[in-house]
């Protein structure tokens, strides 16, 4: 008797497990997008941890943090090309 009230508590709850998969599915596709915005906009914060053990993050760091020129994502990017840096631009791309 007992496992027949358990059988059916099962089938009782399989439609709010399919809400909750679909739920959970959902939350997952949007922090999917948000955390790919987000990699493009911590370009800055990258090289500047970075700037204290890599020689090419420290040049690119001193370049964006003692100009004006370099504020944009693109602009920095461009730099990083332009001083081939080829390492750094494949870990920020």
């Amino acid at each position: 008797m007992a496992k027949a009230k358990h059988q059916s508590l099962k089938e009782a709850a399989k439609p709010a497990n399919r809400q909750l998969k679909r739920a959970m599915k959902s939350a997952n596709k949007g922090a999917k997008s948000i955390s790919t915005k987000s990699k493009v906009s911590n370009i800055k914060e990258h090289i500047e941890k970075l700037s204290g053990e890599r020689r090419d993050c420290f040049t690119i760091w001193t370049l964006i943090k003692n100009t004006e020129i370099y504020t944009t994502d693109e602009e920095i990017k461009k730099l990083i090309k332009l001083k081939e840096f080829d390492t750094l631009l494949g870990e920020i791309s």
